[in-house]
């Protein structure tokens, strides 16, 4: 199961208010005069967040659940700064509360509200070897590979993954850090890739050169879905943290895509550079690959199985 799967076989008892989050952030995603006039009459703070369209629709990223240390998970919506606290609250007491309340969209008691700065696509540094980890260039974008797997509809080939965000299209070359060909893309998908307020993968697959090695690695045997208190840490690095949150769908712009199924960390373990990476539990499993993040704030975790699932490719 998924991540936000595994989220939702443990918290029965809130699958109903979920369900009612599900409906209001659906609704906020068509961001029309009648919701831009009530965000004007909150202020040019909610104003000026919810009418620019480079921005998360109407200032919403998306709705999940939200663990602290020693706390249940709780229903939450996660917002830009301006429109609720960094620490959360209780979702009717914020701007963004507000604005649904005036929306006739009441947002269900016991819900949270939280601030996330705009997550940053992130690649990353690495060695030059063929593995999971491995520092890449696609064109002129650099990313890091993730899981190894292959393509049943491309002929079962070596392939990889990395970040769909990365890969300027199929045929794209990748080149290790030394500027030597290591694949070409097969496919990718990406949040401008599909239509406003869908989910979607951010994932491209790299077929490997037939003439490149791989190196010999545990990075990727065991593959699990990460849930809220998990320690994470970035492959090949020192820094961990934990999840606090998971999300079935986490918008960075009104005019694309979602991310689907993404875990939010209490601290950064990514930075420029550092998408497509893969992430590990604390027992060894890998739980995704980075997708985004923002300073030294949080890094957001897309879905191994998730990716995996939507690319076409089976993990091997």
């Amino acid at each position: 199961m998924t991540l936000w799967d595994t989220a939702l076989d443990g918290a029965p008892e809130w699958h109903d208010h979920l369900a009612a989050l599900d409906a209001i952030v659906v609704r906020m995603r068509d961001v029309d005069p009648a919701v831009l006039s009530v965000a004007e009459s909150l202020g040019s703070t909610v104003a000026d967040r919810v009418s620019d369209r480079f921005t998360a629709p109407a200032g919403i990223y998306g709705y999940g659940l939200w663990s602290l240390p020693g706390e249940p998970p709780r229903p939450a919506i996660f917002v830009q700064p301006g429109l609720a606290p960094s620490g959360s609250a209780p979702a009717a007491v914020t701007p963004a509360g507000s604005l649904l309340r005036q929306l006739s969209m009441t947002v269900p008691d016991g819900t949270v509200a939280l601030a996330l700065p705009p997550p940053q696509l992130q690649r990353a540094s690495g060695a030059s070897s063929i593995a999971p980890g491995t520092c890449v260039t696609v064109g002129s974008r650099r990313a890091t590979l993730g899981l190894r797997v292959q393509v049943p509809a491309a002929g079962a080939h070596r392939a990889i993954l990395t970040a769909g965000h990365a890969a300027p299209g199929p045929g794209a070359l990748v080149r290790d850090e030394a500027g030597d060909v290591l694949g070409t893309v097969l496919s990718c998908m990406d949040l401008d890739d599909v239509p406003p307020g869908v989910a979607t993968a951010d994932v491209a697959v790299v077929r490997i050169d037939d003439r490149r090695t791989e190196a010999d690695t545990d990075i990727g045997r065991h593959v699990d879905a990460a849930r809220q208190l998990d320690e994470v840490r970035l492959a090949k690095a020192d820094a961990r943290t934990i999840v606090l949150g998971v999300s079935p769908s986490f918008a960075l712009r009104q005019d694309w895509g979602s991310w689907g199924h993404v875990a939010i960390t209490a601290a950064a373990i990514s930075r420029s550079g550092d998408s497509g990476a893969p992430v590990h539990r604390a027992d060894g499993a890998v739980v995704g690959h980075v997708v985004a993040g923002y300073g030294t704030a949080y890094s957001l975790i897309q879905d191994a199985e998730y990716i995996a699932r939507e690319s076409g490719a089976t993990l091997r």
